[in-house]
């Protein structure tokens, strides 16, 4: 009998090898991405016409798969995967608008009809004025420090070594070079993959309060489904974050959600949520209505 619990820990560990999400891997077996999460929580097991589909995709035999054989160590990352496929970055970039005239250049134009400048001759004598005041002598200012060197910039090389060092890595030792290289997106895209869930999600919610929520985006695909339903549930007035969050969460937590924000904004409002819910949870939430 196999152990659904190891089963699944071994599909999510050669997933996340591969840098595919869940919905991704679905999308590649012709599935649903609720099968594949219910694989990954150890609730239930790959249809067997689904193995060696599995084994051919991950690059590993179906004894490794259903834990007969340990997993063999990660391989250094292949070319044809890629390091990140940022969807939602370049979903961003094609919704970008262009900025509209500055109101300096409105200014500019309209101080090319002002050709008539005899009405400067009205102004009253300036010799007329009162003299100033003399001002005080200010106190000399303390010479500031010098500044210090910014850092260089990481090593071509060792930046070239890394994809094949990150597999032997503890997860420790990831996050530490993750948080140090934290501004560095090329270097947590290669790290993500390899780090704590945990780790993860608190360098999510650093960057959310450091750059606004666009910035958690990367973030998601590692994050655990809890984690991710707490970070929608905190950004509920961001309805277009949280559609993202939404087809990385569990079902369960889709419905609470669905259903906080009908009680505030009535059916309507659950429209965001219904496609990435039960059919049983969307039924109740139609009888209670």
């Amino acid at each position: 009998m196999f152990d659904m619990i190891t089963v699944g820990r071994n599909i999510a560990e050669l997933r996340k090898r591969i840098r595919l999400t869940q919905p991704a891997l679905a999308d590649r077996l012709g599935i649903s991405f609720q099968a594949v999460s219910n694989w990954e929580r150890g609730e239930s097991m790959p249809d067997i016409s689904k193995l060696p589909e599995l084994s051919a995709l991950f690059g590993v035999s179906v004894d490794e798969i259903l834990g007969i054989k340990p997993l063999t160590p990660a391989p250094a990352v292949q070319k044809e995967h890629g390091y990140c496929t940022n969807e939602i970055a370049v979903e961003q970039e094609e919704h970008a608008t262009t900025p509209p005239p500055t109101q300096a250049q409105e200014l500019a134009g309209a101080l090319t009809d002002l050709s008539d400048l005899s009405e400067l001759s009205e102004l009253s004598d300036l010799s007329d004025l009162p003299d100033l005041p003399d001002l005080p002598d200010l106190p000399d200012l303390p010479d500031l420090p010098d500044l210090p060197d910014p850092p260089d910039p990481p090593d071509p090389s060792d930046f070239a070594a890394l994809p094949q060092l990150l597999p032997h890595m503890s997860e420790m030792a990831v996050a530490q070079l993750a948080r140090k290289h934290a501004d560095n997106m090329a270097y947590l895209t290669l790290c993500l993959p390899f780090m704590n869930e945990a780790d993860v999600a608190e360098m999510a919610h650093q960057a959310i309060l450091k750059h606004g929520t666009p910035a958690a985006n990367q973030f998601l695909p590692f994050m655990h489904e809890e984690d991710i339903a707490n970070l929608a549930t905190a950004h509920m007035e961001n309805m277009s974050f949280v559609r993202l969050c939404l087809q990385f969460m569990h079902e369960e937590d889709v419905a609470e959600m669905a259903k906080n924000a009908v009680r505030k904004g009535g059916l309507r409002a659950a429209t965001p949520f219904i496609p990435y819910m039960h059919e049983e949870d969307v039924d109740a939430l139609a009888r209670d209505m």
